[in-house]
């Protein structure tokens, strides 16, 4: 008998330290998302909004990346529009949208839409690698810093600059002043990202 399989067993949610891991395990539809996945991710992001966790992975089981809405008679979501001509440009972004081409790793890489290329047997050990470090980076810099370039296209130059002193007060009253202690004695600055007193 076929033994079939939940929502909650295809969207999976795991912590480690200051690490959370979502993972989309659902190879039958290349993971694609049904009513009943978006509903069990949305309690995970959540559940990581609520937690400690200073970073979020989301992975794919299989290996399957691509802008098929078209194949199935729909519009880009879940925020592509915006996404995709930022990172590929306009007219690429039309492209992968009009046609719903599915890219290869190399082809993802060349376009920008992958960072980092590596064999598949080190693609853990990266992400891994990758998650310690930003659960180790300052949380408020970093916050102000994706906050900065994601607004960075609709401000102009000295916009761009007074939001960044704005930043650097911030910063000041949270972990830069951890920092340049530990660093004054040598050791590595513990980033808490509370407001010092």
């Amino acid at each position: 008998m076929k033994q079939e399989s939940s929502p909650g067993d295809e969207v999976r949610l795991a912590f480690e330290g200051s690490v959370a891991t979502i993972t989309i395990d659902r190879p039958a539809v290349r993971n694609a998302m049904d009513r009943d996945a978006w509903t069990v991710l949305a309690g995970h992001l959540e559940a990581v909004t609520r937690s400690e966790a200073r970073v979020l992975v989301l992975t794919g089981a299989g290996g399957h990346f691509g802008t098929a809405f078209s194949r199935r008679g729909l519009s880009l979501d879940t925020g592509s529009s915006w996404l995709l001509p930022r990172v590929v440009g306009l007219q690429t972004a039309k492209r992968l949208a009009y046609l719903a081409e599915t890219l290869d790793a190399r082809e993802a890489h060349r376009l920008g839409l992958v960072t980092w290329l590596v064999p598949p047997n080190e693609a853990g050990p990266l992400t891994d690698d990758l998650a310690l470090r930003l659960a180790a980076a300052p949380p408020v810099a970093v916050r102000l810093d994706k906050e900065l370039l994601n607004h960075s296209h609709e401000r102009s130059f000295r916009e761009a600059v007074a939001a960044e002193n704005t930043a650097q007060v911030v910063n000041i009253g949270t972990d830069s002043p951890t920092a340049r202690e530990a660093l004054a004695q040598g050791e590595r600055p513990a980033f808490t990202g509370r407001w010092r007193g």
